[in-house]
């Protein structure tokens, strides 16, 4: 029993790190885009086992999802272009 405490534990504390930047502080832009791409999975996967079909992904959340890990990808250069 004590096990799969010190298991949850661990869990617990690697989906703390999903939300927090590498200083250790929390951060709302990576809380955003988690529920962003928890919203699009939900939807996009309550669409496929409706239909049984998988269909492509609508425009909209293509531009979203792409704009998110792009503005994410920037974010990190333009902080360690600052570290330099």
């Amino acid at each position: 029993m004590k096990s799969f405490f010190n298991y949850l534990d661990k869990q617990i504390i690697w989906c703390k790190s999903f939300l927090q930047e590498p200083d250790g502080k929390g951060s709302i832009k990576r809380l955003l885009m988690l529920l962003i791409a928890i919203s699009f999975l939900r939807a996009y996967f309550k669409v496929a086992l409706n239909t049984n079909i998988i269909v492509d992904i609508p425009q909209n959340w293509m531009f979203l999802l792409a704009g998110i890990i792009g503005l994410g990808i920037l974010d990190r250069y333009v902080q360690l272009k600052n570290k330099q």
